[in-house]
């Protein structure tokens, strides 16, 4: 089956694509298995020869929308309230930091 799984499509025969298809489910639910599996031990301190654990992306929010229109800042807004990163860009992430960063809040994306 592994040499099969990892052919290039258009190498496989009829009969091969056709075996494989009844068992992908199994082979996707294997390969998260194993991902979430590493994953829980590098979170426990294991460490994965040639991979490192990073912070996962996420995505930055005011807090109160109002408060932080209300804070002062020239051109907050554009057609709505100017997204986090944005505003950080034009304003500098020190001054940004010192004006609005109370306002922020990340949420974190898996």
């Amino acid at each position: 089956m592994a040499r099969l799984v990892f052919a290039k499509p258009p190498l496989l025969t009829d009969e091969e694509v056709t075996g494989l298809l009844g068992r992908l489910d199994d082979l996707i639910r294997w390969a998260e298995d194993l991902k979430n599996y590493a994953l829980d031990q590098a979170l426990r301190g294991k460490q994965w020869p040639g991979w490192k654990l990073v912070a996962g992306r996420t995505v930055r929010r005011y807090t109160d929308e109002a408060a932080a229109a209300a804070a002062g800042c020239k051109d907050i807004y554009h057609s709505s309230l100017r997204s986090v990163a944005k505003r950080e860009k034009l304003m500098g992430k020190k001054t940004f930091a010192e004006i609005l960063g109370k306002f922020v809040y990340k949420l974190s994306q898996n």
